[in-house]
Parts: C-alpha cells; structure tokens; sequence
C-alpha cells in the first residue's frame, strides 16, 4: 500500500510540474479564463453600444420636442400681447410710438426673450421694427420678408375665412409660424393677428393688424438648451459635414425642407461604463466577470428604466391624463386603420357635453374634471376600447364594421347614460349631451375627412336644440357653408347698424280692442338678399357674440321710437346671452336717458330657458333691471323647463301664453282647460296676461271670456315698420 501511495504522489507531482501541468492545467484554464474574457467583453460591448444608441435617440426625440415647443411657444407668448381690447384700440387710433415699442416690441424681448417684433398694417406693409434689443429702421423687415410675408397672407385669407381649426382655450387666437432666416441666424417666425379679447370690437376679419416675431435658434437659445438639457458642444450648422461622435438634428421649415442642423456630442452613458470598468478587467479575471455581471445588471436596469419611461411617455402621447381613455392622437392613428378595415361599414361618433360650461362656472374646475371622468367611464362601459377624448367636454367613438343604424342605436345609448344625472358628494350635475354621426362611406380612406363631417353633424345637432343626434349627409355641408356665409355677412353688419330694423306689432286690451302696447322685433334688411326674417339670423348671432350689439340697436331704436307713442307698454325681447351679461343693467339705464322713455313703459321679455341661468347671473341682472322700475314679461308661457311652478318666484309682472295653446283653444277642451288654469293661476299671483298668435275673431272672443288681459296676433295687426304702427296709433286715437 505505501507503494501504491508513492505512485499516486510521483504522479501527481508530474501532473502539477513541467510541461504536463501546462497542456493540462494551466493551459486549459488560460484557454477558458480568454474565453470568458472574450465573452464578457463581446456582451459588455454590446451593452454598451445599445446603451449609447438609446441615449442617442432620447436626445434626438427631446431634441424634436423641444423646437416643436418653442415653435408653439413663440405663438404662446404673442397672445399675451396681441389678444387685447388695448392693442386693438392703440393700433387703430395709432398710439404713440413709445406704447407699442414698450408693449409690443421691448416687452417681447425683455421678458420672453424674442430676437426681433414687426407690426403690420391691413397690406402687410410695416409699420414698426425691433431688432437687435433695440427700435429698428423698418427696412429691417427685408431680413424676413420671404418667409413671413407668405405666412401673413395665409393668416388673412384664413381671418377672412372664418377659420377656427387649431382654437382651443390654450390657443386663443389664429396664427401662422415658420422656420427661416434673419440676417443668417435661423429662426422662429410667427405672425399673429392683433384682436380683441373681450370680442366687444368690431373687427373686419383679414384687415386685422398682424403681429410678426422672430426668436433665433442659435446664441442664446443654444445655451440655454446645453444648460437645460445636457447637450454638449451644441452648435447650429446650415451645411451638415459628417464628423466622428457627433450627431445630427435637421430643422425643417414647414415645406419639409431642412435650414439648418443642429449637432452635439452625444451622451454615451455605457462607454463611461466601460472606461471605468477595463483597468479592473485587466488587472484581474475574477474582477472582470464581477464587473462584466454588474455592468450588465446595471444596463439592464438602465434599460429597463428607460424602456418604463419610453413606455409611460407613449402612453402619455396617446392618451388623456385625466380619464386615460385614448387621445386625439391614438384617434388619428386607430381611424385610418379602421376605415381601410371597415370597407365603408361603420362610422365616427362625435360627443359633446351640453351644458359642461355651466357646471365648471358654477361648482368649480375640481367638479368638472370628476364630471369629466364620470362621463368618461360612462361612455367607455358603452364603447370599449373605440371610445377617445379628444378635448374638454368632446369625446369620439368608433364603430366599426357595422351598419350605420347601429351607430345609432350606441349613440342612443350614450344620450341616455348622460342624461343621468352625475353625482359628486352631495351635489347632483345635469350635463347630457348632443351627438354627430358620420358614416364611414361619407369619407372615403380619409380620417380627417370623416371627423370634419361628423363635426359638421354634432353642430346640427347643437343647433336643433341639444341633447340630439345627427347623421352627417350633405345638405349639412351646404347648410354650414350658408350659415357661416351668414355670420360672415352679419358681422359686417354690425358695422352698418342702419341695416337693422325694428318692426312693431299692436298688443290690444281683450276687453275694450285698444291699442295698449307695441312688441319690438328685429328685421335685418340685407343689402342684395332684402328683409331677413328673425328666425334666419338671431340664432347665429346669438352662437357667434353678436346678439349683445344687435340687442343694443334694437332695444335703442325701440325706446326712441316709443318714448312719443301713446302706448302704455314697449315690450322688447331679451336672449339669455343678453341676460347674463353683467353690463346689460347698464346699457338699459343708458339708453332709457338717452331716448327719454320712462323706465315704468319698458317692458322686457325673456323665455323660461333663459331664465333658468343655473348660474344666477340672470337673476341678479332681473332683480338690477326690476330695480330701476322696468317690468318683465315671462313669453312663450307653458313651452320650457319650469312650467307653473315657476311663477313663485314673482319676479314676473306678465306671462305670455304661448300661440301653440291659443291656436287650437275654441276648438280643444284641453288647450282651453291649460289656459284657463294659466289665467287663474296667474291672477293669484297678481299677474297680467296675454294671449299670442290671436288670428280670428273667434279665437278673440274666446280668449277674452277666458280671462286674458291683453291679445297679440295677426287678427290686430301684423309686425309693421315705423310708420305703419304711427299711422296705427293715430288711427285708433
């Protein structure tokens, strides 16, 4: 056995010496420790590009963000100048140069840093020139003429018009914008129009004062992006030459094509990894497999994060923040899709709520957003994964590959699942809302085609009085386009108050057929198209702003005509935009100085719809109105929300009992059992009333046993002009 000991040991001797140990031994771990080496350093390498190449892109993408911002903040920073009722006032009267260098051009370089500010007059000829921190000759307007001049007259002809894509409650007003050239710096040029904030100035659209700004993306732009965001070794080239470890971003103007480039040293941060790690590797095997296993955990980690944040930016880009259904732009990327998929069945729903504007004025933007996602969940319970907000009170929904009467019937559904009331704590918001239906074969292979059209359908459905659906077809197209020719033209007229008239029609005493009192209605004598009846107009000047003006022509040409007549009572009707303006008082005192009509005689008229303000703006403009001694007419009695109970609030001198009870009241025991409970309940309440669309002498002598006070109808005179009603009046004295 000690032999056999001693040849074990011999032999181990031999295996751990000389050549044997080395072909046995040492070489095969030398062999396996390159290998593992090698390996390691191909895997770190690896990690170590993709890790540059990420931080490439990242700063490439961020690079991208921020010119897009600054393209859209240079617009942002021109309304807090050029959307004022002062500027509008400084530029028409022509102020003093030292208040539009102070306010429209020092102001924009002081305080957002703006490079260069031009003013142009109604033919793009300027007036005013800053450039360079300093009032400029106007010959400086040659640096930008090619690029901004086009971008003025775009602007104009789309003020002319009457665009308002791109409007929201962040943009505030139409603008052009572009990248080019002033005096070899590249730079932002954006061209506003100087318009009124309030809307109370009239404006003819296109012959607006522009304003252009210039902000350079070179200087101190470049610095401040190297301070703010890393880049290092920023700098702006217009010729791109291809250099090691630098990278590239084009600045592109609005035709596509590149200005200018910037380029910077990107961040590598795996090749800092690297440059740490490989004395470490080199100076030991076991160090270097540790190093290499933390590295990759560390990149992988790295890549993780950045993979979550790549992912939680994506979700951000293509969805709401508050309700987290899809965005307008998930909308735009699903509907092409879904149109080449649907080959012409189905078709795009367009939600607005109704009455969202009222809840956020009178309970809060903290209630309106919990509103605002109540409704979401309401409408995603019905649509899945094809419904999207697309705005603050505007919601989208596809359906796909379905017949249109389907769409329909989920559109029935979702007016229903609104018309609920949404509960937040204790208080109860009533917000419904009106839908537009475009049909997918309406649009061919074209999203933005079909979203217009079902925008078209959703403002039909505003307009037929709320809480509707409408299904796109033409006729809508050609009826926009009139409307809107309409409007164009009525704001022009505004401008020429001559072109509104005032017709007059005789409300007589039931019991005696004197001539107690005249209704005040508005006529629009169109220059080519002639008289223009009320029905045409007052609704879209009411949707556009313009029935505050017009109101004031008519309610001022009615009191001056009155003011000699021997009628006890003018009676003028007053919309709900009228109603909540808190100046109406004002403007009604005004008026009644200047013509001299005792406030007693002022009479003025208003629907139960405009009186149920949830607001209370139009209580307290009633109550201010009652003050001064003017009295209120409740009109088209019976048709609203409030019905009789209503009239406990007694703020009401008359009700107007609606023509639809009058007409049929001889004939139907019904009609006449409402009017005689009309007429008594208002004589308990103290109240006057009168009886509308009085057309026969039958239906006179009805109503007169009935109770009413006073009757109105073509029976006693239609709606005459000035004269007419004179020689009436003269007539019946």
């Amino acid at each position: 056995m000690a032999k056999a000991a001693d040849a074990d040991m011999s032999e181990r001797i031999r295996l751990y010496s000389g050549r044997k140990f080395f072909f046995c031994v040492a070489l095969p771990l030398m062999i396996g420790a390159l290998a593992l080496a090698a390996g390691a350093f191909a895997t770190l390498r690896w990690s170590v590009a993709a890790s540059d190449r990420a931080a490439v892109e990242r700063q490439a993408a961020l690079m991208a963000v921020v010119v897009q911002n600054l393209r859209n903040g240079v617009a942002h920073d021109q309304e807090s100048v050029t959307v004022w009722d002062e500027a509008v006032l400084a530029m028409r009267n022509f102020a003093a140069p030292e208040w539009i260098d102070l306010n429209l051009g020092a102001w924009m370089h002081t305080y957002f840093g703006h490079d260069g500010a031009y003013i142009l007059e109604s033919t793009d000829v300027p007036i005013y020139a800053y450039s360079n921190g300093d009032v400029a000759p106007l010959a400086a307007w040659e640096r930008i003429r090619a690029v901004a001049e086009p971008l003025a007259a775009r602007l104009r002809q789309r003020l002319r018009e009457g665009d308002t894509e791109g409007l929201s409650d962040r943009v505030l007003s139409l603008g052009e914008s572009d990248i080019g050239f002033d005096e070899g710096h590249p730079a932002v040029i954006s061209v506003k129009p100087i318009v009124s904030d309030s809307g109370d100035i009239a404006q003819t659209p296109g012959s607006e004062y522009l304003h252009v700004a210039v902000r350079h993306l070179d200087g101190d732009f470049l610095d401040d992006l190297t301070r703010r965001y890393l880049f290092d070794d920023l700098a702006f080239t217009p010729v791109l030459v291809p250099q090691p470890g630098r990278e590239a971003f084009p600045i592109r103007n609005a035709a596509g094509r590149p200005v200018g480039f910037f380029t910077w040293r990107p961040f590598g941060p795996g090749s800092q990894v690297f440059a740490h790690m490989a004395p470490i590797a080199a100076g030991s095997l076991a160090l270097l497999v540790l190093a290499v296993a933390a590295a990759l955990l560390s990149s992988h980690r790295r890549s993780v994060a950045e993979r979550t944040a790549a992912e939680r930016l994506h979700h951000l880009a293509h969805h709401d923040t508050l309700t987290g259904l899809p965005n307008r732009n998930a909308l735009d990327r699903r509907l092409d899709g879904a149109l080449a998929a649907a080959r012409g069945q189905g078709a795009l729903l367009h939600v607005n709520l109704d009455h969202f504007k009222v809840v956020n004025d009178t309970l809060g933007h903290a209630v309106g957003d919990l509103v605002v996602r109540a409704v979401a969940e309401r409408i995603e319970a019905l649509c899945g994964d094809d419904a999207f907000r697309i705005g603050g009170d505007e919601f989208v929904a596809i359906v796909g590959e379905r017949p249109v009467r389907e769409a329909v019937a989920l559109a029935e559904a979702i007016l229903a699942a609104l018309a609920l009331p949404v509960q937040v704590g204790e208080i109860h918001a009533f917000v419904g809302a009106s839908i537009g239906i475009a049909p997918f074969a309406e649009a061919g292979s074209r999203g933005k085609e079909l979203f217009r059209k079902a925008n078209v359908a959703l403002h039909q459905a505003k307009a037929a009085g709320r809480g509707r659906i409408a299904v796109y077809d033409t006729a809508l197209d050609a009826d926009m386009r009139r409307r809107a020719a309409l409007e164009r033209e009525l704001r022009r007229a505004v401008a020429v108050p001559e072109q509104f008239e005032v017709h007059y029609q005789p409300i007589v005493a039931a019991a005696s057929g004197a001539v107690t009192g005249v209704e005040a209605l508005a006529r629009w004598r169109h220059p080519e198209h002639g008289l223009v009846p009320p029905s045409e107009f007052i609704g879209i000047a009411e949707g556009c702003g313009l029935i505050r003006e017009i109101g004031a022509i008519v309610l001022e040409t009615a009191c001056r005509d009155a003011a000699t007549w021997p009628v006890a009572t003018l009676a003028v009707n007053v919309s709900a935009v009228q109603l909540r303006d808190a100046e109406f008082p004002a403007v009604v005192a005004d008026v009644l100085q200047r013509t001299g009509l005792p406030p007693e005689r002022l009479e003025i008229e208003i629907t139960e719809s405009a009186w149920l303000d949830p607001s209370g703006h139009g209580a307290a403009t009633v109550a201010a109105l009652r003050a001064q001694g003017i009295r209120f007419a409740l009109d088209d009695f019976g048709t609203g929300f409030s019905s009789l109970g209503r009239l406990t609030d007694a703020v009401f001198d008359r009700i107007k009992i609606d023509q639809s009870f009058v007409r049929t009241a001889h004939a139907s025991a019904s009609d006449a059992a409402i009017i005689d409970a009309i007429v008594a309940l208002a004589r308990a309440k103290g109240l006057k009333t009168t009886a509308e669309g009085v057309e026969t002498e039958e239906m006179a002598r009805f109503l007169t046993l009935a109770g009413c006070d006073e009757l109105q109808g073509f029976h006693f005179g239609r709606p005459a002009s000035r004269a007419a009603t004179e020689a009436l009046l003269h007539r019946a004295r």
